[in-house]
């Protein structure tokens, strides 16, 4: 043993390398935005019966009122990858199979509606069923849909004798996969008795954000192209379906750059969240009602 020590610099270099640096300054940023915060907040893997940790966890509240005990809520759930290897993904367009499925994103009081409601050749009353992101026409607003292209599969770019090369491998079981089961776990709680809530229920519309923040370039390559480029991109939606004994649907994962993480929280989150918040202000009974006043026509689902 020689007894030195590491200098100041060398731990600063350690940490960020590490990406424990990279925790802390995601989360201040997003406290800067005004979002309450936490760090290193433990969930409960459904798997395997073990406790996990996601890096960062933060809620932005874009309406509580106690009078009709109704809140709105964003859950940003954070994954912090330090690395020097850029990302690519492969998108493609939000084809009419995934408009059609409601995004495991959100959890709200009343999960479907009835609509268009008659009486059928024999006197029976007849109605159609239409998942709650549909009849409040989310996806004229929700940014995976109106991107119009997913990300369908991600790769880690490396060197290797002078050559890039693209490699998939632990992407999908270190970052996405874990936080699919996050999500599954933060929604838990939300979802039991949401059915037939009553007037003096608390009530939330939540919104779940998984969310990767990486430090590397972030790059998307069109794969329907015939001539496909690469584009450097800020943000991108990964859209992967799951059918474990757990996780059954369609899950968004969002991919941001270190660099372009306010702008796409305070752009494109809040003001989401926002106009969900007005509209259900606008509209309190798609709370607490199956039936209340159709909005417009969605995407029904019989």
């Amino acid at each position: 043993m020689t007894g030195e020590w590491p200098r100041p610099d060398e731990i600063i270099a350690a940490l960020r390398e590490s990406g424990h640096l990279l925790e802390q300054e995601v989360a201040s940023e997003l406290e800067r935005l005004g979002l309450n915060v936490v760090t290193n907040r433990a969930f409960e893997d459904a798997d395997e019966g073990k406790s996990r940790e996601l890096d960062v966890w933060a809620n932005y509240t874009a309406h509580h009122d106690p009078d009709s005990k109704l809140s709105v809520f964003v859950w940003l759930l954070i994954e912090c990858k330090a690395t020097s290897a850029p990302f690519a993904v492969m998108t493609r367009p939000l084809s009419r199979y995934h408009r059609g499925q409601a995004p495991e994103e959100f959890v709200f009081p009343v999960p479907r509606f009835e609509t268009d409601h008659r009486k059928n050749e024999k006197g029976l009353n007849t109605w159609h069923e239409e998942a709650a992101f549909y009849f409040l026409k989310l996806q004229e607003h929700y940014w995976p849909w109106t991107d119009e292209h997913r990300g369908v599969s991600i790769v880690r770019l490396h060197r290797s004798k002078g050559d890039w090369r693209a490699d998939n491998t632990g992407v999908f079981d270190s970052l996405v996969y874990p936080l699919a089961k996050a999500l599954k776990a933060f929604r838990a709680p939300f979802l039991t008795g949401r059915s037939h809530p009553g007037p003096e229920d608390w009530k939330s519309i939540v919104l779940f954000v998984p969310m990767v923040v990486v430090t590397s370039r972030l790059f998307c390559v069109d794969g329907t192209s015939a001539t496909p480029t690469a584009r450097a991109a800020g943000h991108v939606r990964l859209q992967r379906e799951f059918k474990t004994k757990t996780l059954s649907g369609l899950y968004g994962i969002d991919f941001v750059q270190r660099e372009h993480l306010a702008k796409f929280v305070a752009e494109t989150v809040i003001p989401f969240a926002d106009h969900l918040a007005r509209l259900v202000q606008e509209r309190p009974d798609v709370a607490t009602s199956k039936t209340p006043a159709d909005p417009g026509s969605g995407n029904s689902e019989d």
